[in-house]
C-alpha cells in the first residue's frame, strides 16, 4: 500500500537467456477500484555497442574537387544472430548528397 502523494521506485531486471527474440509483458498496479497497466517490452538489437554502430563523423577526403564524385563506405555490424530489416529516410534532402542503399537486411553476425 503507496498512500497518496507517494512514489515508490520499481527496478525491472530482464535476463532472457540464450532466446533472441520479442518479448512482452506488464506490470499490474491495482488502486481503489481501478488498475494501471504499465506495459514492457524488451527485443533484440542490432549491436550492444549502440556508440559504434554509425560513425558519428564520416571524413568525405579533403582531395574531392568540384564536379568530381566521391565515395565512402560505411560497415554496419551485427553481433547478435537475428537478421534486421533497415530502412534510412532522409530528413532534409541534398541535391549533392545521396545515400544508398536506402534500406535492406543485415544478416545476424555479420559485417555489411
Amino acid at each position: 500500500m503507496i498512500p497518496s502523494g507517494i512514489s515508490e521506485d520499481i527496478y525491472v531486471q530482464f535476463t532472457p537467456g540464450n532466446e533472441f527474440k520479442y518479448f512482452y509483458d506488464s506490470i499490474r498496479i491495482h488502486c481503489e477500484g481501478d488498475k494501471i497497466l504499465i506495459p514492457i517490452h524488451a527485443y533484440p538489437v542490432i549491436n550492444s555497442k549502440k556508440d559504434e554502430l554509425i560513425p558519428k563523423n564520416i571524413d568525405m577526403g579533403s582531395g574531392c574537387k568540384v564536379g568530381q564524385t566521391y565515395t565512402k563506405q560505411v560497415n554496419i555490424e551485427s553481433n547478435c544472430p537475428v537478421n534486421f530489416e533497415y530502412a534510412i529516410k532522409e530528413l532534409k534532402p541534398h541535391p549533392d548528397i545521396r545515400v544508398s542503399p536506402s534500406q535492406g537486411e543485415i544478416e545476424g553476425n555479420t559485417n555489411t
